[in-house]
């Protein structure tokens, strides 16, 4: 399932589903690549919902649980790094936004008592 494209819609990212689990995914139309996006170590699944105009920015989460996600960057470079980055280290957040050129990032973190609020890292 698609989530997001990039500025000159090269790069659409999302999750894919199969025996393995569900991974956040990175696919380039031209030339026609696809890419995993691994969760974090210890984690078992990834999604990723948004990608930076110049594709160099990829956001999203990884999760345990239904209930257990945590917010993850992903960075663009010769080769997508295996370790995503934690952006906010709690249980319960994600990543939903990334801006033009990648500096801020926007989603949820949701707090002990279920309450959710917005995030903002810039």
């Amino acid at each position: 399932m698609a989530h997001g494209v990039n500025g000159d819609g090269n790069i659409i990212v999302g999750e894919s589903t199969s025996r393995e689990g569900t991974r956040g995914v990175r696919w380039s139309i031209s030339p026609l690549t696809f890419s995993a996006l691994h969760p974090s170590p210890g984690w078992a699944y990834s999604g990723a919902n948004d990608v930076s105009e110049n594709a160099a920015i990829t956001v999203g989460y990884s999760g345990r649980r239904r209930s257990e996600r945590v917010m993850k960057e992903w960075i663009q470079s010769a080769v997508i790094t295996e370790d995503p980055r934690d952006l906010i280290n709690e249980i319960k957040s994600e990543a939903h936004g990334v801006s033009r050129d990648g500096n801020v990032v926007v989603g949820y973190i949701t707090n002990a008592q279920g309450e959710r609020r917005a995030a903002y890292i810039g």
